[in-house]
Formats: C-alpha cells, sequence, structure tokens
C-alpha cells in the first residue's frame, strides 16, 4: 500500500509540474461551444447585421443578403493581446475610434473542428491592421473551407485587400462546403494550413511577424446571404489572456487527460 501510495504521489507532481509548465511556456484555450463565452468572444464592427449564437453544441452564425455598407462580420476572439486603445481611426477626416497598439503573438496554432457554411463565405480569419497603407483598416487571410481568402475589413464591412499585397496560394477547391478538421500553424509570418488532415497551403508573409485579430467572418452570398457553423476552436501558444474560468477549465482538462 505505501509503495502504490508513493507511485500515486509521484504521478500527481508529475501531472502538476506538467501543468506548471504548460502555463509557463504554451498555453492552450479551448471552446467546444457548449455556452457562448462572453468574456473570450466579441462581436467586432458589425454593420452586417450578422446574428451569431451557441446553440446544440456549435458556434452559429446567419447573415443577410449582401448589401454594399453591410457585406460582412467578424467573431473575435479577445484572448489575444492584439486589442486596441488610443489607435485612430478616420473616415473622410472624420475621427470613428481611437485605439492603443500592442503587440501580438509570433507563434501560434489553431484547430477547429466540423466547419461548415451554406451560400456564405465563413472560416477563421486571422489578421493586422496596416495603418501606414490602409487608412487603418485591417487585413485578413481567411481560411474558409475550400480555400483562402485576402480581405481587407473597412469600418462599413469586407471588400478586397487595400494597398496589401496578399501572399497566399490560389488552393480553391469548389464544392467544398464542410470540413471534419482544419489546423493552422503559424511562426513570425509563415504560414502552414492543413484541411482535414492534408496540407493545402504553405507560404510566407514578411508583413504578418505579428498578429493582431483572430477569429470567424463570415461575408453572404450576392444575393441569398447566408450561415456558418464551427463545433469547437482550440489555440495555442505563450500569452493568452482569457478569462479565468476558461484558464481553470484548461487546467482541469489537462489534468482529466492524465
Amino acid at each position: 500500500m505505501k509503495q502504490m501510495a508513493k507511485t500515486w504521489i509521484g504521478l500527481v507532481l508529475i501531472v502538476i509540474l506538467s501543468v506548471l509548465s504548460l502555463s509557463a511556456s504554451a498555453q492552450v484555450f479551448r471552446d467546444d461551444f457548449d455556452v457562448l463565452k462572453e468574456a473570450d468572444w466579441e462581436l467586432w464592427d458589425d454593420a452586417s447585421d450578422s446574428v451569431w449564437r451557441v446553440k446544440d453544441g456549435f458556434l452559429r452564425v446567419a447573415i443577410p443578403s449582401n448589401d454594399f455598407f453591410r457585406p460582412a462580420g467578424f467573431f473575435q476572439f479577445k484572448g489575444i493581446p492584439g486589442n486596441y486603445e488610443t489607435f485612430e481611426f478616420f473616415i473622410e477626416d472624420l475621427l470613428i475610434q481611437r485605439q492603443e497598439k500592442k503587440p501580438g503573438p509570433e507563434v501560434f496554432t489553431i484547430k477547429v473542428n466540423n466547419l461548415g457554411s451554406k451560400k456564405a463565405s465563413f472560416g477563421v480569419a486571422i489578421g493586422r491592421r496596416f495603418p501606414e497603407v490602409s487608412k487603418g483598416y485591417s487585413f485578413f487571410y481567411v481560411f474558409t473551407t475550400y480555400g483562402i481568402e485576402a480581405k481587407a475589413y473597412m469600418w462599413f464591412g469586407v471588400d478586397h485587400w487595400s494597398d496589401k499585397e496578399p501572399r497566399h496560394p490560389n488552393v480553391f477547391r469548389e464544392g467544398i462546403w464542410a470540413l471534419a478538421s482544419m489546423e493552422i500553424r503559424f511562426d513570425r509570418g509563415h504560414f502552414l494550413w492543413f484541411a482535414d488532415g492534408e496540407k493545402r497551403a504553405d507560404f510566407e508573409d514578411p508583413d504578418f511577424s505579428q498578429i493582431e485579430l483572430i477569429g470567424f467572418l463570415i461575408r453572404p452570398g450576392i444575393l441569398d446571404g447566408g450561415s456558418g457553423w464551427v463545433d469547437s476552436f482550440t489555440i495555442s501558444y505563450s500569452g493568452l489572456a482569457v478569462s479565468p474560468q476558461t484558464k481553470l477549465a484548461t487546467t482541469w482538462g489537462t489534468l482529466k487527460r492524465f
């Protein structure tokens, strides 16, 4: 019995040290979308009337038909230190918003499961702002079920890139509206993209040394609007700023694996 007790104590110490090591280096955030964690997600500058909700274990979004002034919706993950406080946004010399730029992560991995859409472009958006070339617009690479899109997110929505050269390869595959899994590995401007376990893209963008914005972006079809859904979202990197409740759940999930 004493030997068994010592063995259990040893295992518990290993688990604790592993968890402490994880928190000191790479941290993991996972959302299975059982409930909407408002402390970790935010609907950002939504002029699109898109509706985001958690239902039946999925994050689901519906968006009305396309309109020039209401073309898209962006659901931002707030756990990265890429938010702003005093950076200035102008539209026709009118000050719209003032925020402060903060450094974003340089290395991370994102995984999502059961990503799909209907009559809409929906996917994981990874972006940053380029005020020196695009007047405060945000530039995104959007990883959808069928390919990669380069988009500039403006105050009134999403359009083609604005004075920022896209560097992603053309990997478009027609008719793919759902994926069982997607993984994006980012390392200081280097993107690796896997769809259903297959490597679909490997490219560099030197302008993306850091990331400031991560989330889900939906763009409607030209006439019919559309919808999108995703079953889970996982991101791992050092410096996560998620809510204390999420950190506790992540730690407990690590313990359970042991």
